[in-house]
C-alpha cells in the first residue's frame, strides 16, 4: 500500500526524516531500506494512533484519519481543528521508529493471562489482562504525546 498523507498516514517519509535529523538516538531510522518499509512503519504507526478514542470530533466526518479534529484543548490553548497537531505527528514518527526496532504485535506474557494466582498472591497486570490488539501498550512517550487528546478510555490500551 502506499503513503498517502491524509488517507493513510499522518506523515510522509521525508518529513519524517526531517524529524529524525534533530531527534538523538534516531540514527537506526536512516537505516531503514527500502523506503517502502518506512512508508510501511508510519502507515501501521498511523492506524494505531487512530485505533485510540479521542476527545471531540473529526473536522469532516468523511475524512479518513481521525486527525484534525474540534474540540481539543492542549495546555489551555483550542488546537486548530483544521490541521494535524504536532504532537499527533510526532507521535506517528516515534511510534514508526519503535515498530522498526521491536516487535510490537508480539503478545506481552504477562497481559496474556491478566490476573495470576499462586496461593494467596494474586498479581493483576495493569489492563487486567491483554490489550485489545493483542500485543503491548504503547510506549510511554507516545501516550504522553497523545495524552492531550485521548479520552480517559481507550481501545488499544486501558490506562
Amino acid at each position: 500500500m502506499a503513503l498517502t498523507v491524509g488517507t493513510n498516514s499522518y506523515i510522509n517519509v521525508a518529513d519524517a526524516d526531517l524529524y529524525f535529523a534533530d531527534r538523538l538516538n534516531s540514527d537506526f531510522w536512516d537505516t531503514i531500506n527500502p523506503v517502502t518499509k518506512k512508508d510501511l512503519a508510519l502507515i501501521q504507526a498511523t492506524k494505531m494512533i487512530d485505533f485510540q478514542r479521542f476527545k471531540g470530533a473529526k473536522t469532516v466526518l468523511t475524512q479518513a484519519l481521525s486527525f484534525p479534529r474540534t474540540g481539543l484543548i492542549d495546555d489551555g490553548v483550542v488546537v486548530d481543528s483544521l490541521v494535524v497537531p504536532q504532537k499527533i505527528i510526532d507521535a506517528t514518527c516515534e511510534l514508526a521508529l519503535y515498530l522498526l526496532q521491536d516487535d510490537y504485535s508480539a503478545p506481552d506474557d504477562l497481559l496474556e493471562f491478566g490476573n495470576v494466582k499462586v496461593g494467596s498472591i494474586e498479581v493483576t497486570t495493569k489492563g487486567g489482562g491483554r490489550s485489545a490488539n493483542g500485543g503491548k501498550a504503547l510506549p510511554p512517550f507516545v501516550k504522553s504525546l497523545l495524552a492531550f487528546a485521548r479520552t480517559s478510555k481507550c481501545a488499544l490500551h486501558r490506562g
